[in-house]
């Protein structure tokens, strides 16, 4: 997972690279789903989460290659090119909206590849399915739907107790933010399900991770059984058995939605755009990527201009042609009647 204490000037360099490889159309769809997304994605921007959502699609492939086919050429396997993220592409653009797709749906994406890949391989497709089949095919989205929802219930909890600590959400850096709230939320009801001993829930996501404040984690276990839970984490802390995630510092960008400074995304009449608490932010970073865009290419979107030019171009052909066709059809014309004026004298 990267990490989170990325700086101004990297999670800035991350939005230029997305204006020059992706469509602004595609890009507007960042803000919409900023808060919808799996809350491990939230905070990253929209290049670093497709580069993840690659490279777990990768690790996968290749396993799904070894277990289907053969063991050799799974390792030599890649599933996408290693050269995707060097300039704008069709493959690009389909992995970065399937990227989308499972941020619209709050899905991890380790959950998603490993279900789409089993899923394929249980309806013995011929090829792996590749990012944007991973939600099954036009025929297949009820049975996948079904079968999704089962495999998510078994195996959601294990993501969910096996992530690993998550700066924005830890409780040195609670601001009060909708996603941090939101996933406290997730996490106590989480904690509150049937499942391990208070101890060693209370441990991994209070004391550990610290994304829940120990008090509020106390909250949900039975009055009478709180002095043992407590007895048993202090001495598995004597122990050694719990090790407290480190603290870090983390720059206040570290703390912003994923949409933070891409110009594309950002909408003047948004209610969420004037409400963000980083919208101060986010027109500072706005401002400089159209600097830098328009210093570096002439045009925040660069691949929007080449296509339009490309489609000027090609209507421009289309024209001459079309003047050519009725310029061919006039001099016919003409002879024809050249001709029948000979024939009638």
């Amino acid at each position: 997972m990267p990490a989170f204490s990325i700086s101004d000037s990297e999670r800035l360099m991350d939005n230029i690279e997305a204006m020059r490889l992706i469509m602004p159309d595609v890009l507007e769809v960042e803000r919409e789903i900023a808060h919808e997304k799996w809350f491990a994605y939230r905070f990253m921007s929209p290049l670093a989460a497709t580069k993840l959502f690659v490279s777990l699609y990768r690790q996968r492939f290749r396993r799904f290659i070894e277990q289907h086919r053969d063991r050799e050429q799974g390792r030599r396997s890649v599933g996408l090119s290693f050269s995707l993220f060097d300039d704008a592409g069709p493959q690009l653009t389909r992995v970065w909206k399937a990227r989308q797709h499972a941020d619209r749906h709050g899905l991890p994406y380790d959950l998603l590849i490993d279900f789409g890949l089993e899923f394929a391989g249980r309806r013995k497709w011929h090829h792996a399915p590749t990012p944007d089949q991973m939600f099954g095919s036009k025929g297949s989205v009820e049975e996948w739907t079904r079968k999704f929802e089962a495999f998510a219930v078994e195996n959601l909890p294990l993501i969910v107790d096996g992530m690993s600590a998550l700066a924005p959400y830890q409780t040195e850096h609670y601001r009060g933010l909708q996603d941090q709230d939101e996933f406290r939320r997730f996490l106590l009801d989480h904690m509150n399900a049937p499942g391990k001993s208070w101890a060693a829930k209370l441990a991994n996501h209070c004391v550990k991770k610290r994304h829940v404040p120990l008090a509020a984690g106390m909250e949900l276990v039975p009055e009478a059984t709180r002095p043992g839970t407590i007895s048993e984490i202090r001495d598995d802390i004597d122990l050694g058995l719990i090790e407290p995630a480190p603290k870090r510092d983390l720059p206040i960008v570290g703390l912003a939605p994923a949409c933070l400074g891409l110009v594309p995304a950002h909408d003047h009449g948004a209610a969420d755009c004037f409400l963000c608490p980083f919208a101060k932010k986010c027109h500072e970073f706005q401002r400089r990527a159209i600097t830098e865009m328009t210093a570096r290419f002439g045009s925040v979107s660069p691949l929007k201009r080449a296509r339009l030019a490309n489609d000027r171009e090609k209507t421009k052909l289309r024209v001459r042609a079309y003047r050519k066709r009725l310029a061919e059809a006039a001099d016919a014309s003409v002879a024809a009647e050249s001709t029948l004026g000979g024939t009638a004298m």
